[in-house]
């Protein structure tokens, strides 16, 4: 697994106004561990009008490309980068990240035959800035590994917009789907999943990136954004995808709807107090497990406490972001899905 350590590696660097950061960005890259003859530096700038072309283009060695579309997004830039890719090993990044210096080595390493993307931890740089930094390095901590949230290192169910993977791979799934304007890496993993490749999660620092956030209206955005995307993905991946596309969607309905659905029951049936109190109980269950909760994230149980009150939250932010990308078709296809023979609904079920 360690016939990678010395190969060479394309860095796509993508951003848009990112000038207070990108000089940082590329110096963290230079930083790195890997020798700067084995790397090529791309940088895809998506119409920005600021200096970040003005410093992009400071470096000699560096390759500039300015992504000529009136509706640019990530996506699109990271496949313009990748199709002047010179080597066999793509290391995407966000021009507001900043690599770790011993990353691109260790995580080279770890591709192999099986393993055709690695990922690693995405640290907050400002942690305590204010809550929705807190709250942001928490969530960077855990990652998807079995169907549940864990903090170790290991096969993880998807990676961000920070990693590492074969040309080959990506170009043999037909790179990111410019038609998503957010979640394209989410999607991408499935089709990584899909076609039998293992995505690595390295317990080890892969980046670090200012989250900028300091308002609510900020938070509700990316939240609902989030919901948005499972829809998004679920209405491309629904059929014959397996229960980690439709997961997060039951997961985020039955949040939403069980405790009112409870409590609705009960008052029907005549005892509305014991309705209340299950309701209750199922809209604020994860505040029993913050025990685990700090354990796990080696934090205090105050902050545990703050971060699952966030989650549950953020699920009811999520459901309005899933709901308001709903359309009939969707909903008729992803019906059909849940009710025919193979269906991964019922996949998704038993796993549960």
């Amino acid at each position: 697994m360690r016939q990678n350590s010395n190969k060479n590696i394309s860095i796509i660097i993508i951003g848009l106004n990112v000038g207070e950061t990108l000089q940082s960005c590329i110096e963290s890259v230079h930083r790195s561990s890997i020798r700067p003859e084995r790397t090529q530096i791309i940088y895809v700038d998506s119409g920005s009008t600021d200096r970040s072309l003005e410093i992009a283009r400071s470096y000699k060695h560096i390759r500039v490309l300015q992504l000529q579309d009136p509706a640019p997004n990530a996506a699109k830039a990271r496949n313009l980068g990748a199709r002047y890719a010179e080597h066999e090993i793509l290391q995407f990044v966000d021009a507001d990240s900043f690599l770790h210096p011993a990353w691109l080595n260790a995580a080279a390493m770890e591709l192999g035959e099986d393993v055709q993307a690695v990922t690693g931890k995405l640290i907050e740089r400002y942690p305590h800035r204010n809550f929705f930094h807190r709250m942001t390095s928490y969530e960077w901590d855990l990652h998807i590994q079995d169907g549940s949230y864990s903090v170790k290192g290991g096969p993880t169910e998807k990676f961000s917009g920070n990693v590492m993977m074969t040309a080959s791979a990506f170009n043999q799934l037909g790179g990111y789907d410019e038609h998503f304007k957010a979640g394209e890496d989410p999607e991408l993993s499935i089709r990584f999943r899909h076609a039998g490749y293992v995505i690595m999660r390295l317990s080890r620092p892969m980046a670090s990136h200012d989250i900028n956030m300091d308002s609510w209206s900020q938070y509700f955005r990316r939240t609902r954004r989030t919901g948005a995307a499972y829809t998004d993905i679920a209405a491309k991946h629904s059929a014959g995808a397996g229960a980690n596309v439709l997961r997060p969607l039951f997961r985020i309905t039955v949040a939403n709807t069980a405790p009112l659905t409870a409590f609705a029951l009960l008052a029907l049936l005549g005892f509305p107090l014991p309705g209340l109190l299950l309701a209750l109980l199922l809209e604020f269950r994860l505040l029993l497990q913050t025990p685990q909760q700090a354990a796990r994230l080696n934090i205090t149980l105050s902050d545990a406490l703050i971060f699952n009150l966030h989650l549950i939250l953020a699920v009811h932010l999520q459901f309005i972001g899933m709901v308001s990308r709903l359309r009939p078709s969707m909903v008729l296809r992803l019906l059909s899905d849940i009710l025919s023979p193979r269906s991964s609904y019922r996949t998704a079920l038993q796993e549960r």
